[in-house]
């Protein structure tokens, strides 16, 4: 075979195998347009502008519940769904704040929910009544008779209201009550288990008698207002308890100098006893004749309360020199050597002796009675009024007894002997 036709040959075998696979892509070009829409045909077929730019394919979106913020509404929504239920559920005093429940207590009229819980000790002194929801207390109230006489008296100690250990003390305040005379309210918090509790107290004083409220609850099962529609259930306005006043008393408990102002504002506490037998402090007293304390005199106050008045006698501790001097006695030595720091201590006194050391100003050692050897010495400690004392001067000291001194003697020995704090000392 000649070397063209093995060329000849050789191109036929190329020219059959490349014309099998234009066939074998046009089929399959035929294949994918079929499977193309009519528009992306179309599309195809366009003649393609040199201003046309090829775009990117599109993304296909994600279903909504396939998003992060719908995840997140959903735990919101469960959220509030489960607050909602327990707020439903949480147990309230408000729920059960119907006061359909009323009763009496030393004559004085009251309301209260009556489906609260009435304690068993409750008797005519007291009466107590708890809510309770799924066996547990979630709060209570209690009316309370606390005797004749005024508990919301002044001053009043705040340590009268704690009866829990641990209290804060939130208010400390008068506190408006229909009916009533005075009112003294106080606010407190505490822990109970793991809860906080408020307690609210109440002192209210009506017709010569007091009664004491105290409503406990849950912090967050009872308010301010709920609070006092429960105090305000209570009668105090019709209320009379028909204990009047038969005899009355005071006593003086402040300075005593001249010049001293005795007024209502004075610490004078003033105390009846009532007919019902009992006996208690009052309040609502006013002096009818203020007068200032004045030197040598005893002043007598009028005190008056209702239709009952009642005399206060205040010595006047201010004294002239003629009337201190008067009133200055002379003890045995014995007497102040035994009982300086005793029966004696701050009584006025009188002693005569020989001065026989001069310690330092207004300082001196006296012998009221003996020689340098088995003298009966005596310390005196002067007001600086009297002049100059000397060694040797013998003296009469009128002061009062004021306990022992001790001091050194010139043999080194330690001596206790009685002490004067001299007012006037007379050469």
């Amino acid at each position: 075979m000649s070397k063209e036709k093995k060329l000849a040959k050789k191109q036929a075998k190329l020219d059959a195998k490349k014309a099998k696979l234009d066939a074998k892509r046009a089929k399959k070009e035929a294949r994918y347009a079929s499977l193309k829409s009519p528009s992306s045909a179309a599309a195809d077929t366009a003649p393609v502008s040199a201003f046309d730019t090829p775009q990117r394919p599109v993304k296909p979106r994600k279903p909504f519940y396939r998003r992060w913020w719908f995840y997140v509404a959903i735990v919101i929504l469960i959220v509030l769904i489960i607050s909602g239920i327990s707020s439903l559920f949480a147990p309230s005093i408000k729920d059960d704040f119907n006061l359909n429940g009323t009763g009496t207590l030393h004559g004085l009229a009251y309301k209260y929910p009556s489906s609260w819980t009435p304690s068993s000790k409750n008797d005519k002194d007291s009466a107590t009544y708890t809510l309770k929801k799924d066996g547990k207390a979630l709060g209570s109230f209690t009316l309370a008779y606390s005797g004749s006489g005024d508990l919301a008296n002044k001053p009043i100690s705040i340590a009268e209201f704690k009866t829990e250990k641990d209290q804060s003390i939130d208010e400390y305040e008068k506190l408006s009550v229909s009916g009533a005379e005075k009112v003294l309210y106080c606010k407190t918090s505490f822990t109970k288990g793991d809860d906080p509790w408020v307690s609210r107290s109440v002192l209210v004083y009506k017709d010569n008698v007091t009664f004491a409220i105290d409503i406990r609850a849950k912090e967050s099962a009872m308010d301010d207002d709920t609070a006092k529609k429960l105090i305000n259930g209570v009668d105090f306005k019709n209320f009379k308890s028909g204990v009047t006043i038969r005899k009355l008393s005071a006593s003086y408990f402040g300075p005593t100098k001249a010049g001293t102002a005795i007024s209502d504002k004075s610490k004078i506490v003033v105390y009846a006893k009532f007919s019902n037998g009992a006996d208690g402090n009052l309040s609502d007293w006013h002096v009818t004749n203020p007068q200032k304390l004045a030197t040598d005199k005893t002043s007598v106050i009028k005190i008056k309360c209702q239709d009952k008045t009642a005399k206060l006698k205040i010595v006047c501790s201010t004294m002239s020199k003629s009337n201190y001097m008067a009133h200055c006695k002379t003890y045995s030595y014995s007497d102040l050597t035994h009982k300086s720091t005793g029966k004696l201590q701050g009584a006025l006194v009188k002693a005569t002796g020989k001065v026989t050391q001069v310690i330092g100003s207004g300082e001196y050692l006296i012998d009221v009675g003996g020689d340098w050897d088995f003298g009966k010495y005596v310390h005196i400690v002067s007001s600086g009024n009297e002049g100059k004392v000397v060694e040797d001067d013998t003296i009469t000291v009128y002061g009062k007894v004021a306990g022992d001194f001790q001091y050194e003697t010139v043999l080194g020995a330690n001596k206790t002997i009685p002490e004067i704090n001299a007012k006037y000392i007379n050469r």
